[in-house]
């Protein structure tokens, strides 16, 4: 069941992400576009057009699971419990594989000598937090005030 279900994510994702990438490689052409420095970016050779990549990490990229709330409300509490636990290790597996993948992506766009990683100083991360300020309190009462205030506490540190 969890090799299927990873299976199927990572097709669905291939299938969705050719489009998005071809989509993304003619707007990054241009300067101050905004691209993680992540496998995906390396691996759609983001880096060969643009000549910085600021590693803010003002981004995110999470795996997610979904199933319908009918089918597994339908399941027996030992099972859910079960699978819990198991989608637990796969999440930290994987997040724990994607990291690598990342680190490994980012040595790539170093060695190429095609792009410049720039790191933003904690100075420069407070302000960009203070400038999106205003987006967080206008998306509030969309996202909930309690997953905002999660964003805020994730992102104090530096």
């Amino acid at each position: 069941l969890l090799r299927i279900t990873l299976c199927l994510h990572r097709a669905a994702l291939r299938c969705r992400a050719k489009s998005f990438f071809a989509q993304q490689f003619s707007r990054i052409r241009r300067p101050g576009a905004s691209l993680p420095v992540r496998n995906a970016g390396y691996s759609q050779k983001y880096h060969e057009v643009q000549k910085y990549i600021t590693e803010s990490g003002h981004g995110i990229g999470n795996y997610l699971l979904i199933t319908n709330t009918k089918f597994w409300n339908g399941l027996p509490a030992e099972v859910r419990g079960e699978l819990e636990t198991i989608i637990d290790e796969v999440t930290a597996e994987v997040n724990r594989q994607a990291e690598a993948l990342n680190e490994k992506a980012k040595q790539g766009v170093i060695d190429s000598g095609k792009s410049e990683i720039l790191v933003l100083t904690d100075e420069q991360r407070a302000k960009w937090r203070d400038a999106v300020q205003p987006a967080w309190k206008k998306f509030e009462a969309d996202i909930g005030k309690d997953l905002i205030e999660a964003a805020r506490a994730a992102n104090s540190a530096p």
